[in-house]
C-alpha cells in the first residue's frame, strides 16, 4: 500500500513536481532546445515563485538561465548535469520511440547518481514500476537502493516515498524493486509490468542476463536504461550499444565523462591530474572511459608526458634497448 499523506504533504509534493517540470522547460530554453516567448518565461518565473516560495536556490530567472547555460540543473540538493538531459528526450537517436537509454564513460561523470535522481523525479511525476538491477545482488545491501534513498532525501520527497527494507513505494503507486540478474533470475523473469529497467554497472552483465532481462521488459512504451564504465569492447553491453552493427532501434547512446560534470569534486580532480601525468593509460581508462589496456604487457611503464626545453642545435634521436634475453628488435 502507498503512504497516506495529509493534504498539506500532497500539495507540497505537487508543488515540487510542478517546479521540476518548469525548471526542465527553462533549462531546455536556455540551451536552445525549446522556444519560449517572453510572456511564457515570465509566467514560468511567477509559477516557480508560487510553487516553492521557500527555495532560495533560484532567486531570479536570470540566475536560473545562467546556471542552465553553464550546463547543469542545480539546486542546493538536486544535481543533474545537463549532459543527462537525454533521460527526458521523447525520441531516440534514430527518431523512433525511446526503448534504450545508455550512457558510458569514466569515473566522476555522475552516471549512476544522475540515473538515480532522474528515476526518483520521474516516478514522482507519473506512476511507474521500476526495476533496478545489477549482475550480482546477494542482498539488498548490494543494490542501489541506498543511492535512491539518498536521492529521495536530496529532492525533499521523503513525505512522498515510503522506503522499506526491500522496496520503495510512492504515494501515487510508483514502485521500485531491486534484483540481481544472475543471482535472482527467477525473480527477474516473474516481474510483470515494468515501465523502466535500470541496469547499473552494465559492463559486468553477461549476455545470458541480457537475454533474460530484455524479453521481460515488454510493456508498451517500456524502457531499458544502462550505465557503465567500459572495460572491454567485447563485453555484451559494448557489443550491443557500441558494436559495428550499431545500437538497437530506439536507442539513445551517450558518452559522458568528468569534464561534463559541473559538480566534479576537487578531491577527484587531484587524483585525476596525478593519473594523467603519471600513467596516461590508467587516466584514459579510469577517467575517460577508454577500454582497459593490460598494463602488465607493456615494456615501458615508468614514463611521463611533459614539456621540456630544447637547447639550440639539439638533434633528436630515438633508441631502445628492450632488455630481453632474446632481443626482438
Amino acid at each position: 500500500m502507498g503512504v497516506r499523506l495529509n493534504p498539506r504533504h500532497t500539495e507540497m509534493v505537487r508543488q515540487k513536481i510542478q517546479a521540476g517540470v518548469l525548471i526542465d522547460r527553462l533549462s531546455r530554453h536556455a540551451n536552445g532546445k525549446l522556444e519560449m516567448t517572453p510572456s511564457q518565461i515570465k509566467a514560468a518565473e511567477i509559477l516557480l515563485d508560487r510553487s516553492i516560495p521557500k527555495l532560495s536556490r533560484f532567486n531570479t530567472l536570470a540566475t536560473r538561465k545562467t546556471r542552465f547555460a553553464q550546463g547543469s540543473v542545480s539546486s542546493s540538493s538536486v544535481r543533474i548535469p545537463e549532459s543527462f538531459a537525454f533521460l527526458w528526450d521523447s525520441k531516440a537517436d534514430d527518431g523512433q520511440q525511446v526503448r534504450y537509454r545508455a550512457v558510458h564513460g569514466g569515473r566522476g561523470s555522475a552516471k549512476s547518481h544522475s540515473f538515480a535522481q532522474a528515476l526518483i523525479l520521474k516516478a514522482a511525476e507519473n506512476t511507474l514500476r521500476i526495476g533496478c538491477y545489477r549482475e550480482i545482488q546477494k542482498s539488498i545491501r548490494d543494490s542501489v537502493k541506498r543511492l535512491l534513498d539518498d536521492k529521495i532525501k536530496n529532492a525533499e520527497l521523503g513525505d512522498f516515498y515510503e522506503s522499506t527494507d526491500t522496496e520503495i513505494r510512492g504515494a501515487n503507486g510508483s514502485l521500485f524493486i531491486f534484483n540481481g540478474l544472475r543471482t535472482n533470475p527467477d525473480a527477474v523473469k516473474s516481474t510483470e509490468g515494468l515501465d523502466i529497467a535500470a541496469v547499473f554497472e552494465a559492463n559486468k552483465v553477461s549476455q545470458r542476463s541480457w537475454d533474460l532481462l530484455i524479453p521481460t521488459v515488454r510493456k508498451d512504451g517500456s524502457e531499458i536504461w544502462a550505465e557503465w564504465n567500459p572495460e572491454n569492447e567485447k563485453d555484451p553491453v559494448d557489443t550491443m550499444f557500441r558494436g559495428e552493427g550499431g545500437a538497437p532501434p530506439g536507442s539513445i547512446v551517450r558518452r559522458v565523462n568528468w569534464d561534463s560534470n559541473p559538480f566534479f569534486p576537487e578531491v577527484l580532480k587531484r587524483e585525476l591530474e596525478w593519473d594523467r601525468k603519471r600513467d596516461p593509460d590508467k587516466y584514459a581508462h579510469i577517467w575517460l572511459g577508454e577500454y582497459l589496456k593490460h598494463s602488465e604487457a607493456r615494456v615501458f611503464r615508468n614514463w611521463t608526458v611533459e614539456e621540456f626545453d630544447r637547447p639550440a642545435g639539439t638533434v633528436h634521436r630515438l633508441g631502445a634497448d628492450w632488455g630481453f634475453s632474446i632481443d626482438p628488435s
